[in-house]
This record gives C-alpha cells, sequence and structure tokens, in this order.
C-alpha cells in the first residue's frame, strides 16, 4: 500500500465514479474493514489519495479471495506496520 501525502480531497460521489462502485458499496466496506474517513465542516465523507489507494488495495485483496472480514485483519497489520516505521505506537 501507498501512502501518499497530498491535501487534496474527493467528495464520495467523486470516489464511486473513479471506483466504478456505487455509494451503498462504498459504505458497506468502510463499516466492514473500519475505514475511518475524516469529514468536512458539514459533516460530508471527504476522501483523500490514500483514502482511495486503501479501497483499491480493498479491491486487489478481494479480488485474490479475501473477504471484508479478512481485508481488515490485513489493513490492521499494515497499519501497525507503517506506525512502526514512522516510529509511531498504536
Amino acid at each position: 500500500m501507498t501512502i501518499i501525502i497530498d491535501n487534496e480531497t474527493y467528495s464520495m460521489d467523486q470516489v464511486c465514479k473513479l471506483l466504478k462502485i456505487e455509494n451503498f458499496n462504498l459504505r458497506y466496506i468502510e463499516k466492514t474493514v473500519g475505514l475511518n474517513i475524516k469529514r468536512n465542516n458539514d459533516r460530508e465523507k471527504m476522501y483523500s489519495k490514500n483514502d482511495i489507494e486503501t479501497f483499491k488495495f480493498i479491491f486487489k485483496l478481494n479480488d485474490e479471495g479475501l473477504d471484508y472480514k479478512a481485508t481488515k485483519k490485513v489493513l490492521n497489520i499494515n497499519r501497525i506496520k507503517i506506525n512502526q516505521e514512522n516510529n509511531f505506537y498504536l
């Protein structure tokens, strides 16, 4: 998974068009794998490029046969590795 440092954000509709997925599917995946998407002052979800890359990674794992519960575990392991590499601890 690539980490991108960028302040550009995207709305749910933009992300859905980019990923070719319906809004309800995007929300289901977020909830199932435990993604914490930031919100703007109007409480609308705003997706970063890192969030979009995370969804692409989730789709890749799903294509390889992992269900969303297993994907959640993989994402949690990757978060720990990333945090350890940056000297952060959970």
